[in-house]
């Protein structure tokens, strides 16, 4: 059986009808996994959920507010009475902007900004673990835990971006989390961080702030193209199987 096998595993992936999520779910589900999908937008869930199905895998969605612990633990016990374990969690779920906050420079956000970022970023991650982590700890063979951060988390090299200023806090967060649970949880528990840089999505193309074309973007990429949502499944199906079962606290960019 080849190290990269998923078959027959299950998935959690948050923010996975839609975007970076969705890429990662059909990544699994080409390896073999079976996907629970846990996000906001019933329809959306409900298509992502069909294309993993048509792949021939297990899949159910959930509507829940990532950011309520209620909310979350709730999805969490149903995914585990569907499927009777979780191997992989993907903490997907994330934005720079979104109905309860807005991007902007740092002096013109306000509380509500901060908490609206961070809830939806970094609370929602924790969440999900403190739900789901238990019941790996229970499996003889434990589990995976992905946090999907950003290479804005991670500023070596690179000048911070104006109006990112929350949104690169919480990816940092996410990476110092990432390494403290790696460390709690060893060696039952393998814990990383996925460090996309610019992908492509529904939601970035309609981004009302975005002013750069594609071609503007691309040009300080060094593959000279904008990522899509399909070129982080490798990384995610890596970090998720048994080829990557000495590594923990890493950051893969």
């Amino acid at each position: 059986m080849s190290m990269f096998d998923l078959q027959d595993r299950v998935a959690i992936v948050t923010g996975g009808s839609d975007g970076i999520g969705r890429g990662i779910a059909n990544g699994l589900a080409d390896m073999g996994a079976h996907v629970a999908i846990v996000a906001r937008q019933q329809s959306k869930i409900d298509a992502a959920v069909a294309e993993i199905q048509g792949k021939g895998r297990k899949s159910v969605g959930y509507s829940a507010d990532v950011s309520s612990q209620a909310a979350v633990n709730e999805a969490a016990a149903a995914i585990i009475k569907e499927f009777g374990k979780v191997d992989i969690l993907v903490n997907n779920a994330g934005s720079s902007w979104g109905t309860t906050f807005k991007r902007g420079l740092l002096l013109e956000l306000d509380e509500s900004d901060f908490d609206g970022i961070f809830s939806t970023n970094v609370k929602s991650g924790w969440f999900f673990c403190k739900a789901v982590v238990p019941t790996m700890m229970e499996q003889e063979k434990g589990g995976v835990v992905i946090n999907v951060s950003s290479v804005g988390g991670l500023l070596m090299g690179r000048s911070p971006s104006r109006t990112m200023g929350l949104y690169s806090a919480t990816k940092a967060a996410i990476l110092s989390l990432t390494r403290t649970e790696a460390a709690e949880w060893a060696p039952k528990i393998r814990v990383n961080a996925l460090m996309p840089g610019l992908i492509q999505t529904d939601r970035t193309r309609n981004d009302p702030n975005r002013k750069a074309t594609d071609e503007q973007l691309a040009a300080n990429i060094g593959m000279a193209r904008v990522g899509l949502p399909y070129d982080l499944a490798g990384a995610a199906c890596f970090l998720a199987s048994d080829a990557s079962n000495w590594g923990s606290g890493s950051f893969v960019q």
